[in-house]
C-alpha cells in the first residue's frame, strides 16, 4: 500500500492548484448530473421500499398480488411517459409502441375490466362477456405465455438492472418481471386467489387448458397481431422518425455499437458509427431486425410452456431473472462508487493522455 504525502499549502504551483480545482470541478459536475437523474436518498429509499414491498406480498400474501402490479403500474408509467416525453437529445415515447410495454398495457386494462365486471354485472353489456370462461381462458393463456416467456427472458437479454434511484430502470424491471410474478400467483395460487376474490377471478378452467394449442400457439398469434402492423410502420414511417424528432427502440438499439443485424449487412464499424451519428437506417436493417426479434420471441415462449407444467421451472425461471437484474443493478452502483469520477477524469484530460502515451 502507498504511503500519502500530505501536501503543504505551498507546495502546488499555480498550474497545479488550477488543475486540481479543475478535477474538483470535473467531480462536481457529475455529481450534479447523478442527483438531476435522480440519486438522492429520497429515490433511493422509495425503489428499496418498494422492493420490500412488492417482495413481501409476493411471499405472504400472494392473492393479493395483482392489487401491487395495477397500483406499481398506476404509479410508474406516468413517471415513465414523463421521463421519455423529457429525454435529450430525443424523446422515447414511441418506445411505449414496443411489444414489452403494449403487453403490459393490455395486461392492466385486462385486470381493470376483471375489476370492473365484478362489481359491475350488467347482462347485455361488453363487461357482461368477460364473465364467461371461455373468454377469460384465452385471455389468460396469452397473458401466460408472453409474461413468463418473452418479457421474462428479455429482462435477461437486455441487462435489466435494478437500479432504486433511476425511474427508468425501475419501470424497465417492472415490466419485464412482474408480469411473471402476477402469473405465478395466479397459477400456483389459484384456490387462495379465487377464494378471496371470488367476483373478481375464475380459475376452474385451468384444467382445461393444453400448454401448446392454448398457451403457446395463442400467444405466437397474439405476438404476429403486433408484429405485422408494428413492422409495417417501422419499415415506412419508423426509419424516418429520428429526423422528426423522436427515437425508437430500433434506433436506441442500433446506436449501440456492434450488433448483429450490422454484421449480418456486412457494414464495417466506420460505416455502423457513420450510420449511428446520422441516424441512417435501411429497410433491411429493420427487416433483419424484426425477424431476429420474432425468433427470440417465439423461442422463448418455450420458457413458458415449461412453466406452466411446473412450479419448480416457473420459480426457478423466475430466481434466475430476479438474480440476473440484481447482479446488473450491483455493477452499475460498484460504478458509481468506484469508477464513475475515473471515467469522468479519462474523459476530460483524454486529449492530454493521448500526447502524453504518444512514443
Amino acid at each position: 500500500m502507498s504511503k500519502q504525502i500530505p501536501l503543504q499549502n505551498d507546495s502546488l504551483s499555480n498550474a497545479d492548484r488550477s488543475t486540481v480545482l479543475h478535477c474538483i470541478t470535473v467531480m462536481a459536475q457529475r455529481s450534479k448530473q447523478l442527483k438531476n437523474d435522480g440519486m438522492n436518498p429520497r429515490n433511493f429509499f422509495l425503489g428499496v421500499a418498494s422492493l420490500l414491498l412488492v417482495t413481501w406480498v409476493f411471499g405472504v400474501m400472494p392473492e393479493h398480488f395483482w392489487i401491487v402490479y395495477i397500483v406499481g403500474a398506476s404509479i410508474l408509467f406516468p413517471l415513465r411517459w414523463r421521463h421519455v416525453v423529457r429525454a435529450k437529445p430525443l424523446p422515447k415515447v414511441l418506445s411505449w409502441l414496443d411489444f414489452c410495454w403494449v403487453a403490459n398495457i393490455l395486461c392492466n386494462i385486462g385486470l381493470y375490466l376483471i375489476v370492473l365486471h365484478g362489481c359491475i354485472r350488467q347482462s347485455g353489456s361488453f363487461l357482461h362477456a368477460l364473465g364467461a370462461d371461455s373468454v377469460r381462458k384465452v385471455a389468460f393463456c396469452t397473458c401466460w405465455g408472453v409474461a413468463t416467456g418473452p418479457l421474462a427472458c428479455a429482462a435477461v437479454a437486455l441487462r435489466n438492472a435494478l437500479v432504486f434511484h433511476d425511474v427508468d430502470n425501475m419501470a424497465s424491471v417492472f415490466i419485464h418481471i412482474l408480469p411473471s410474478l402476477l402469473m405465478f400467483t395466479l397459477r400456483w395460487h389459484a384456490v387462495k386467489v379465487a377464494s378471496t376474490w371470488p367476483t373478481f377471478f375464475h380459475l376452474d378452467y385451468f384444467d382445461s387448458i393444453e400448454p401448446w394449442s392454448d398457451i403457446y400457439l395463442k400467444s405466437v398469434v397474439a405476438y404476429w397481431i403486433w408484429f405485422v402492423p408494428f413492422t409495417l410502420w417501422m419499415a415506412t414511417c419508423g426509419l424516418k422518425m429520428p429526423s422528426k424528432g423522436l427515437d425508437t427502440v430500433f434506433h436506441s438499439l442500433m446506436r449501440k455499437g456492434s450488433t448483429p443485424v450490422a454484421t449480418l449487412l456486412g457494414w464495417s464499424k466506420e460505416e455502423q458509427d457513420q450510420r449511428a451519428k446520422k441516424n441512417d437506417y435501411t429497410i433491411p436493417s429493420v427487416l433483419i431486425y424484426m425477424l431476429m426479434h420474432a425468433a427470440a420471441v417465439c423461442a422463448s415462449m418455450l420458457v413458458a410452456v415449461a412453466c406452466w407444467v411446473s412450479m419448480y421451472v416457473h420459480a426457478f425461471a423466475c430466481l434466475a431473472v430476479a438474480l440476473s437484474v440484481i447482479y446488473h443493478g450491483s455493477s452499475r452502483y460498484s460504478y458509481y462508487a468506484l469508477d464513475n469520477n475515473i471515467a469522468a477524469m479519462r474523459k476530460e484530460f483524454s486529449g492530454v493522455l493521448e500526447t502524453e502515451t504518444e512514443p
